[in-house]
């Protein structure tokens, strides 16, 4: 195969070559390449003086840079900067608000009515990613003082240890009070807390927290009995436990009462028959709410609202913060106007607009204004049994932990008996119709919630309750409803509006024929018509009861239609409209709820459709589809998980399958319009199935036809006409009106719901409610019991010496030694940015590996360009993209002790997420071997793309000692860890990136070339994240880019690889923020996203996707460091930084400075809109 530079030297044309100089475009541009028949190859070339084949010299000259292009205009292009050393930055808490100090509960002032003011104001100092918090005036507490990097962390595999709360000890009980002794609490701690089914771990558990214990003691479990030791938890009060003798935690128990109509019997609502439905087991809203505030868990709660703000242009190193002038004017929250520039950020109830504004409408005037007003905000999420109540006060990443107990149970909703309809044919000689059954369910529903809604309930609502909290000081406490999370059909039952009628949506008037309009001007506008809880409505429900019940008339008949379904009302009375004479709007508790309207909604619809299209055009295809989609790699710990055998089966299927399967929508009616109407598409089989079992059951409650009827496949179109399509455009409204859709999605509700189904498991299946609420206590207590022996037990570090592994001298086979399957690695410090073992039980022998694969071509520079690599790090040179070129004698100064390359089986990469949070991923050459490293593209490449992505095929360190003239220490031995990687390029003839609404495409570099640099090594703390790269499976698999080789040890077969691969930059929220770049967490590691449109498209266009370039980071010069450091830091020019853990650390001391060449520089035109980021995405509808 001839290369393009002896290509033109054979044909006597201007030579080009690859020539010596490592940072020539030619070479750096190897990772942005162009498809050709060959493989990749580069098609910028350099014109150079000296032919390919001519030796390197020993230093590379200094490359000139290229001038900035020329615009049509006259202006001078946009440089492209990107930055040359990932920076990664550990996630700062959020900026803490200074509190004074206060007594427990202060006295009351007398305060003069002329020399009062109002609240001003106050605002925080921004942290060092430039979030500030404003509040409406000072709080009198910040639960974020508190908060450290261990409580920012998501992955489990993050170092992190126990966090135990500091309880206070008021009640004088021995710790392990109601129980006897220690031994007996711990024993019932871990038998109720534990899970059903007992495991490895839950062994471990007994053994750590029962067995290993100071307190236990054998004698202790002499005529133990587990049925006496329940007894006496029960019969035990909660004051008895804790101070906390305000807050009843028993349940309680009542009937609902139901007034039965019925067709042609005229009697006054007063007088109409009644049924009385028992079972409902509930506790109080108040004592749930005083039982929150009281519990250790108030430390995290926010008593003050505040909005949270972002300044994209802070600069953490300048000490001065720009101060607010008195005079600034302020919002309708009383908060200053936003600055110019600055952001607010959404994302927590307490953060939201509509807490803020509950905030300020507070009484002003209280009967004791000496103490706090705070609101207590509620949400209530249910799959109709039971009712969870959480607290918006708490963080959103507290609530939606099952292990944080952050659910309370309120109510175990009972159902309509069988015997209700005995009731009615006896009353009124006829059967319940259908529409009658519904209507009693409604009113069973709002029955209950009647009885939640006590007088004492709405004093508090209006007056508030004095709470003595558990930081000891009281506080007036207002209790708001926010939100409700539920399904559809729970909506439209709490709404009191028709299931699907002619308007369908329990928010807003949409027409149920105009719901196909999503997102069209007119649909917003109608958007803007929202349901109201005023006296017509009421008045409304009234009439329509008063003709039910005095008149006869039924319940869903012509008169009483006429009335409702203009508006879909029903006949029930809401119970929540008890709360609308105080200004509360029962319908703004209805939120989206991503769970069931996006992923098993519209996502699930959509993807159901799609197989049709596909069994309509070929059935080989749809087994195809599932060819494909068992063999897309998993991403994460459960980003993307494996797919079932056949996912067009979708048996059992989860909501995660559904946004795994479809992450980016389409233009609904476009696809519904052409690519739909061309198919005729007909139901699934599983689909035809299903209905053959609905009918079956049908005909066999049917003494009529009782004989099997064959059933033929039904028509099936695409339907976007439904409710949770309508729902998709009132995200971006919930998210700035409530917080972000996590925060109250139902995804809670069912994580809560595994606790209740567990309880379940353990009762005898009779009267189980009370069995679960029984349960429900007991745990309750057991973990303040546990909370209280742990506050008084000393915690004793572990001094169980790790054992390492003992050395084998023998060597195993390489190909099973450059992957080991045993390679135990501990949890990582979130501090660190890389994590690898330690372990020396596997290696290969360095200089061996070419003489005993001579033919691989992964192998034929293995040792030069390893060597090199090592040798630019100790030499203290910055990556550039390429390995710096090295005379023979410079790098046989290059010692690796003993010729032995550690091997180990997976690295751990810690980075900050976009919303602040620590994470990390985990690189396994085995499972997930791609990663993501910063391009180091030239300054005027107008299609530069942001990141350069690679394979690992080994992770390895090594003892090496460095020798010779250029050595700062012949005698130190450093560790030095490092990656085998085999680079992708980016095939720029695919048209890709977000105006060209594709995923970009790359493939593996042809390794018979070593110009092109197939194979190289890497500092892991040079990774960013793992990737995920999605098999182009319709071009196929090759054995043209590389031979049989070791290094082919993932997604391998026959010795191929996939000719293509898809980048997929939203495999999550974090790595579609970088491809944005907006995410706060992402402020020294943004890249410039100037991203091409395809082939022939630069970033010299005036297109809305340019964006202003980042400030390039120079880098300074500095000594090397000794002693027992090593490499891996995040800081620029610190190549060993020390670490027991040989990984990087954060705390490296700032070795870089900022610099912006302003000189020459031209307005790049303005930023690109929220509107142009949309309809580059192909969202502008939307």
């Amino acid at each position: 195969m001839q290369s393009l530079a002896g290509q033109a030297r054979s044909s006597g044309e201007p030579q080009y070559s690859y020539a010596s100089c490592c940072c020539c475009c030619c070479r750096r541009r190897r990772r942005r390449c162009c498809r050709s028949n060959t493989g990749f190859w580069p098609y910028n070339l350099v014109p150079c003086g000296k032919f390919a084949d001519d030796p390197r010299p020993e230093s590379p000259p200094p490359r000139i840079p290229t001038p900035p292009p020329v615009r049509p205009s006259g202006r001078p292009g946009r440089r492209i900067v990107l930055p040359k050393r990932y920076r990664d930055e550990s996630a700062a808490p959020p900026p803490p608000a200074e509190i004074p100090e206060l007594p427990p509960n202060p006295e009351p002032t007398v305060v003069e009515p002329e020399a009062t003011t109002a609240p001003r104001w106050f605002k925080t100092a921004p942290n060092s990613y430039g979030l500030y918090k404003v509040f409406p005036h000072a709080p009198t507490r910040d639960p974020d003082q508190c908060i450290s990097l261990d409580d920012l962390c998501i992955s489990s595999d993050l170092l992190v240890p126990d966090k135990i709360s500091d309880v206070m000890l008021t009640v004088p009980t021995a710790p392990w009070f109601p129980f006897l002794n220690a031994t007996v609490a711990r024993l019932m701690t871990w038998f109720h807390l534990g899970a059903n089914l007992k495991s490895l771990a839950e062994l471990d558990a007994l053994v750590e927290d029962v067995l290993l214990q100071e307190d236990f003691d054998v004698a202790h479990l002499r005529n133990f009995s587990a049925a006496r030791e329940n007894k006496r938890l029960d019969d035990t009060l909660a004051s008895n436990i804790d101070d906390s003798a305000s807050a009843p935690d028993g349940w309680k128990t009542a009937s609902i009462k139901i007034k039965l109509p019925a067709s042609k019997h005229c009697v006054a609502e007063q007088d109409a028959p009644v049924f009385e439905v028992s079972g409902l087991m509930y506790r109080p809203l108040l004592d749930v709410m005083i039982e929150a505030f009281q519990s250790p868990m108030f430390e995290e709660y926010h008593t003050t609202p505040f909005e949270y703000r972002w300044d994209p242009s802070h600069n953490p190193n300048d000490p001065d913060i720009p101060l607010d002038p008195a005079d600034v004017p302020v919002d309708e929250h009383g908060l200053p106007e936003l600055p110019e520039g600055h952001q607010v950020v959404y994302g927590e109830i307490y953060t939201s607009s509509r807490m803020l504004k509950a905030h300020n409408e507070l009484p002003k005037a209280a009967t004791t204004p000496h103490l706090e007003t705070i609101i207590a905000a509620y949400m209530f999420c249910a799959s109709l049994w039971p009712l969870y109540t959480f607290f918006g006060n708490l963080s959103k990443y507290t609530r939606a932990k099952p292990t944080a107990n952050a659910g309370f149970h309120q109510a175990y909703f009972p159902s309509l008996p069988d015997s209700l309809k005995d009731f009615y044919r006896e009353k009124f000689g006829v059967t319940v119709s259908a529409d009658v059954w519904a209507h009693l369910k409604r009113e069973l529903m709002h029955g209950i919630w009647d009885l939640l809604l006590t007088p004492e309930f709405i004093h508090a609502y209006v007056h508030g309750i004095v709470i003595k909290c558990y930081d000891g000081i009281e506080r007036l406490v207002f209790p708001r409803f926010f939100t409700y999370g539920a399904d559809y059909p729970e909506k439209v039952l709490l709404a009191t509006i028709k299931y699907f009628g002619g308007c369908p949506c329990p928010r807003c008037f949409v027409e149920k024929d105009q719901i196909s309009q999503m997102g069209t001007k007119a649909d917003m506008r109608r958007r803007q018509n929202i349901r109201e809880d005023t006296p017509w409505y009421r008045k409304t429900i009234e009439t329509a009861r008063r003709w039910i019940f005095e008149r006869g008339y039924l319940v869903a008949g012509a008169a009483i239609n006429r009335m409702l379904k203009p508006t879909s009302l029903v006949p029930t009375r809401n119970a929540f409209s008890k709360l609308a004479e105080y200004g509360f709007n029962f319908f703004t508790m209805f939120v989206p709820d991503f769970l069931h309207e996006v992923e098993l909604g519209g996502w699930k619809s959509l993807f159901l459709h799609l197989i049709r299209i596909l069994h309509a055009y070929s059935p080989v295809s749809v087994d195809k589809l599932n060819e494909r989609f068992r063999n897309i790699p998993t991403f994460g710990r459960s980003t993307i998980r494996r797919f079932h055998a056949n996912v067009s089966d979708m048996k059992k299927p989860a909501a995660r399958d559904f946004e795994d399967v479809l992450q980016l929508g389409a233009q609904a009616r476009h696809f519904l319009k052409t690519t739909c109407e061309a198919y005729t598409t007909y139901e699934l089989p599983q689909e035809q199935n299903r209905r053959a079992r609905r009918q079956a059951s049908k005909n066999s409650k049917s003494a009529a036809n009782s004989t099997a009827t064959p059933i033929s496949k039904a028509r099936k179109t695409w339907n976007i006409n439904t409710y949770k399509w309508h729902s998709f455009p009132d995200y971006p409204d919930a998210v700035v009106d409530v917080g972000t859709t996590e925060s109250y999605s139902t995804v809670l509700g069912e994580l809560a719901h595994c606790a209740a189904k567990r309880a379940y498991a353990r009762t005898n299946k009779r009267n189980f409610e009370r069995q679960i609420a029984a349960h429900e206590r007991r745990k309750r207590l057991l973990r303040r019991i546990k909370q209280r022996m742990n506050a008084t037990s000393q915690s004793k570090p572990s001094n169980t010496p790790s054992l390492a592994p003992q050395h084998k001298e023998q060597r195993s086979k390489t190909a099973e030694n450059l992957a080991p399957t045993h390679d135990a690695l501990p949890r990582t410090p979130p501090r660190q940015r890389y994590h690898i073992s330690e372990s020396k039980r596997t290696w290969l022998h360095a200089m061996d590996l070419p003489d005993d694969f001579p033919d691989d071509e992964a192998l034929q520079t293995f040792i030069p360009d390893l060597k090199s690599h090592l040798l630019s790090r100790l030499l203290g040179i910055a990556y550039s993209g390429d390995e710096t070129q090295y005379s023979d004698q410079d790098l046989a100064d290059v010692n690796i002790v003993r010729d032995r390359l550690y091997t180990h089986k997976i690295l751990r990469v810690n980075y900050t997420t976009y919303d602040l949070r620590r994470d990390e991923d985990t690189i396994n050459t085995r499972s997930h071997p791609d990663i993501m490293v910063f391009a180091h593209e030239d300054d005027d490449d107008s299609t530069a793309h942001p990141y350069w992505y690679a394979r690992v095929v080994g992770i390895f360190h090594a003892e090496v000692r460095h020798v010779g003239p250029k050595s700062k220490n012949t005698l130190k031995v450093h560790r030095m860890n490092f990656l085998w990687v085999r680079w992708f390029g980016r095939d720029t003839s695919h048209r890709a990136g977000w105006l060209a609404k594709r995923l970009h495409r790359v493939g593996f570099l042809h390794a018979s070339n070593p110009d092109l640099s197939a194979f190289g090594f890497l500092d892991p703390a040079e990774v960013v994240r793992a990737a995920h790269l999605i098999p182009a499976f319709h071009y196929g698999r090759t054995s043209e880019l590389l031979g049989p080789s070791i290094a082919r040890h993932f997604d391998a077969e026959n010795h191929e690889d996939y000719e293509y691969y898809y980048v997929n930059q939203i495999v999550d929220r974090d790595m579609f923020m970088r491809y944005i770049g907006k995410g706060i967490g992402h402020r020294d590691t943004a890249a410039s996203l100037a991203e091409d449109a395809g082939e022939g498209t630069t970033a010299d266009e005036d297109d809305e996707m340019d964006i202003d370039p980042p400030v390039s980071v120079v880098q300074q010069g500095g000594d090397l460091r000794t002693g027992d450091e090593f490499e891996g830091s995040d800081g620029e020019g610190s190549e060993d930084s020390g670490s027991e853990n040989h990984s990087g650390s954060d705390e490296s001391s700032e070795d870089g400075e900022r610099s912006s060449d302003e000189e020459g520089e031209e307005e790049n035109g303005p930023e690109p809109t929220d509107d142009d980021l949309l309809d580059s995405a192909g969202l502008a509808d939307f």
